[in-house]
């Protein structure tokens, strides 16, 4: 029987609390299962666990800055299943500067910061993604 402990404990709703049996198991899954990655031209390429309200802004700072080269005029996401992603480009300049609004994302968000001068078709830099991935995961 699945709980929303976040509909429980934040938003008070009694339906979620459920009373224990003797022989019930409780089975949290664990945060990293809902992941965001950060990847590009930042210090500190890294996937990062989900939280609600994650804002764009808020996540690339646990990435510890960008590269000299980082071009962020042109933030990508993906969001999506890689095999038909939705490309979100974001003015990051823009967001910081307060002329833009910061975008809220999800669990499972590749945010990729290209370098500067580097242009290409989605694929190109959805490939340039999941090798970036590929580093991520052996690391850990």
């Amino acid at each position: 029987l699945p709980v929303d402990f976040t509909r429980l404990l934040r938003q008070g709703d009694l339906r979620f609390d459920i009373e224990l049996q003797d022989g019930d198991y409780i089975s949290i899954p664990s945060g990293l299962s809902k992941e965001v990655y950060i990847v590009g031209e930042v210090f500190t390429p890294a996937l990062f666990a989900f939280r609600e309200r994650m804002p764009m802004s808020r996540t690339l700072a646990l990435a510890e800055g960008f590269t000299r080269n980082a071009d962020l005029n042109r933030v990508h996401i993906v969001r999506g299943a890689l095999s038909n992603p939705e490309l979100i480009v974001v003015n990051f300049n823009d967001v910081l500067n307060g002329l833009a609004q910061d975008v809220q994302l999800e669990p499972g968000d590749i945010v990729y910061v290209p370098r500067l001068g580097e242009r290409g078709q989605v694929w190109n830099i959805i490939r340039d993604i999941l090798w970036a991935i590929g580093v991520i995961r052996n690391f850990d």
